[in-house]
């Protein structure tokens, strides 16, 4: 999907609420490896939904994460407006730059 984008994309949006019902090592296990392989592209990975069950499935599972390799939201919704902000900022930076 990435690969394919016709504009590579920042982020990779996954909803949790309904991907993930429960701790399973796999599925950490598949987690770990997506964040390698995006982050060799320049994506983040970002997880919306079950937000506290996330974060404790993930200390409980010992996954070694660098800082900003995963981001963990509330809800889809809060991604969009995430992202949003942060493009605004960008954007905001680079007109500042060419001034």
């Amino acid at each position: 999907m990435v690969d394919n984008a016709p504009k590579r994309p920042s982020w990779l949006a996954v909803d949790a609420a309904v991907s993930f019902t429960y701790d399973d090592v796999s599925v950490f296990a598949v987690i770990d490896e997506l964040i390698r392989e995006l982050r060799i592209k320049g994506v983040k990975l970002v997880l919306a939904g079950r937000r506290t069950e996330l974060n404790r499935w993930i200390l409980k599972n010992k996954m070694s994460l660098n800082d900003g390799d995963l981001i963990i939201a509330p809800d889809l919704y809060f991604v969009i407006r995430l992202y949003q902000s942060r493009q605004q900022i960008q954007e905001k930076y680079k007109e500042t730059q060419q001034v």
